[in-house]
């Protein structure tokens, strides 16, 4: 029995299980699995492209990987497949082949030790790792812990599939790191990590919940083409370099709330199948999320962006953005078309949703009508009123009703079809009717809609005398919709 609160500390019920968090605290030359990943040599320069590393990473992973997969079936292990395809097994000898070997080199450095057992899991508990450690392409079939752990050389985990719960938290990564290609099947927690060189993530998968809250990436962090197919938690993670999420794919509800951007930060393609939620967040360089993609709903509020942020071409599906409280900079960039918001007011019929799209489309409108981007600010009006009307009295409704006919001031074909039906309705009823000639009820049709100009009575006084009250009527009727009709014309 295992269980994981929202921050990610474990539990473990079982006392056999606990081993991994039991065994003394060692330097790493006197860990087991530390030994049993380095049986045909350590690390001790930085070159990564010298020859001598890579032939002893590459025996020391097939070797481990041999260990690792002691007992799984052909079919299980064709299974762990690397990002080509490829299963990252396929070049491990069979375990019962090397494992007198195996035993051999690991009694040769700890003499006093037992060799562990995969299923019993893999402790680096507050290990430090003074030189460079490869773990790419290596596989890890249990519970896997590096919490406290420090590396003080390059960390590298390209690659490498962490079968059951990856625990980082409070490790500190002072070289370069890469979890390039790395999938992570179960619970992936980075809570509280120092990233200080920079970590690239790209093509990584999360199969469970990523747990960065409270992270430090000082140095640059890279999340290329990551999936998280459950809710990554980077709550009041702390991104001082780049931050790059581009072409990221979050499955699930994402959260960035409380988060510090303080360079320049990427979601350029970046879908977003549930909720974002950036709430409290503080975006210090420029920010930008051209032609991302929100199906749910986007939470900004309260967030800060202290620099140009670029919303072109971004799509809001269902929502409009939440940004209660949010200080846009003044030279936001927003893509003002209709296939890029939502096409209904609200996907809910509830007022406070209402009310905060509402708000929202507001706060746009303003800002830009501060750039002088009035076409834009006319697009986030319309959208505002449309909000307005669903939130006004039974009363105004008929109001709202024709204003939106109109497109809240934008149309001008509307109020000029209507002036000209208007017209040629007149027209018919006068000759029909009121048996008056052609030119007659054409002009007189006219005067009665544009009265102001003074042509009714100036020149038609007396034929409307000669007309019946109902005729006598329309004329009234035309003058006062003529005028309703100018009125919108001129918006």
């Amino acid at each position: 029995g295992r269980e994981t609160d929202l921050h990610g500390s474990r539990y473990m019920s079982s006392k056999k299980e606990n081993l991994v968090d039991e065994i003394e605290k060692k330097p790493a030359s006197e860990n087991p699995w530390y030994v049993l990943a380095t049986l045909f040599g350590e690390y001790v320069t930085k070159d990564v492209h010298h020859i001598e590393v890579k032939e002893t990473s590459d025996i020391n992973r097939k070797y481990w990987n041999a260990w690792a997969s002691q007992g799984m079936t052909d079919g299980a292990k064709s299974a762990i497949k690397d990002a080509k395809g490829k299963s990252i097994l396929d070049d491990a000898p069979e375990w019962d082949s090397v494992r007198l070997e195996v035993e051999e080199k690991f009694k040769a450095r700890l003499p006093k030790s037992e060799l562990p057992k995969p299923s019993l899991g893999v402790n680096f508990y507050d290990i430090i790792f003074n030189n460079d450690i490869y773990f790419s392409d290596f596989f890890f079939p249990g519970d896997v812990n590096f919490k406290d752990t420090k590396f003080s050389g390059d960390a590298h985990f390209s690659n490498t599939k962490f079968f059951k719960t990856a625990e980082f938290n409070n490790a500190e990564f002072s070289g370069g790191t890469s979890f390039q290609s790395a999938k992570f099947s179960k619970f992936a927690m980075f809570r509280s990590a120092e990233f200080s060189g920079g970590v690239n993530f790209s093509s990584a998968e999360f199969s469970g919940d990523a747990h960065f809250f409270s992270a430090n990436f000082s140095g640059g962090a890279i999340f290329i083409s990551t999936k998280f197919f459950k809710g990554p938690f980077f709550s009041s993670a702390n991104f001082s370099g780049t931050a790059n999420f581009r072409l990221a794919e979050f499955s699930m509800t994402s959260y960035f709330d409380s988060a510090k951007f303080s360079k320049y930060a990427t979601f350029s393609s970046v879908k977003f199948s549930g909720n974002a939620n950036f709430h409290n967040s503080k975006f210090s360089g420029l920010s930008i999320f051209i032609s991302a993609e929100f199906n749910e709903e986007a939470n900004f509020s309260d967030a800060v962006f202290d620099s140009p942020c670029n919303f072109r071409d971004t799509h809001f599906k269902k929502y409009y953005p939440d940004l209660s409280g949010t200080l846009l900079h003044s030279k936001t960039i927003l893509t003002s078309e209709d296939i890029y918001w939502p096409k209904k007011v609200v996907e809910k019929s509830n007022d406070d949703e209402t009310k905060a799209a509402f708000e929202s489309c507001a706060l746009l409108r303003q800002n830009m009508t501060s750039q002088g981007l009035f076409e834009a600010a006319h697009f986030f009006f319309r959208r505002e009123m449309a909000h307005k009307a669903e939130l006004s009295k039974l009363w105004e409704r008929p109001f709202y009703v024709i204003y939106r006919w109109v497109e809240y001031g934008y149309g001008v074909k509307q109020p000029l079809v209507g002036i000209v039906l208007l017209w040629a309705a007149g027209i018919l009823l006068l000759i029909y009717d009121g048996f008056l000639p052609f030119t007659t009820a054409l002009g007189l049709s006219a005067a009665n809609i544009f009265k102001f100009f003074g042509f009714q009575g100036a020149y038609y006084g007396g034929v409307i005398e000669s007309l019946s009250s109902p005729l006598q009527f329309m004329t009234v009727a035309q003058t006062v919709t003529g005028y309703l009709l100018l009125s919108l014309l001129g918006l």
